[in-house]
């Protein structure tokens, strides 16, 4: 990193900080189109540059909201802010643990009889405290022990 952008990512206020963001995509994919062609499965190698030289700086407390044409790299970014994706170019600096991220959409087999508690601790051992902390925060404490199946989207949303 530049001695700027260190000082950037350094200074009190950041939660987190990216630079030169980059991450390509590489597999094999069976091409349908070839397959009817010659009556046979063929495979391509396809490479997709999702991102390429992305930087951004994040304080604390400050809501972010990733906007782009479909395919653009929305999702990507957020993943490797979360350290969702591992293998990048670049590199990113996270200065805390709260942050939060409201995926483009999830299933839930909404007849399993959880309610938003059980939700909360399902990948990670949190305790109640912290639960409180994160459902205070989007304002939804009072739902801690309702029935996930019974909650609107608004109110899913905000547990996420």
């Amino acid at each position: 990193m530049k001695q700027l952008s260190k000082n950037l990512a350094e200074s009190d206020d950041c939660a987190v900080f990216a630079e030169k963001l980059g991450k390509k995509f590489s597999g094999n994919y069976l091409n349908p189109f070839m397959e009817a062609l010659f009556g046979r499965k063929i495979k391509e190698k396809n490479d997709f540059q999702a991102l390429q030289d992305v930087s951004f700086r994040i304080k604390k407390g400050e809501s972010v909201g990733i906007l782009g044409e479909n395919g653009s790299g929305k999702s990507t970014t957020a993943k490797i802010a979360l350290g969702i994706l591992k293998k990048i170019d670049g590199s990113v600096e996270k200065y805390t643990n709260k942050i939060g991220y409201v995926p483009q959409k999830i299933s839930v087999d909404w007849t399993l009889p959880l309610r938003v508690y059980d939700f909360m601790i399902l990948t990670e051992n949190l305790d109640e405290k912290t639960i409180d902390e994160a459902l205070s925060l989007t304002g939804v404490i009072h739902l801690k022990d309702k029935s996930l199946g019974n909650l609107s989207g608004g109110e899913f949303q905000r547990v996420l």
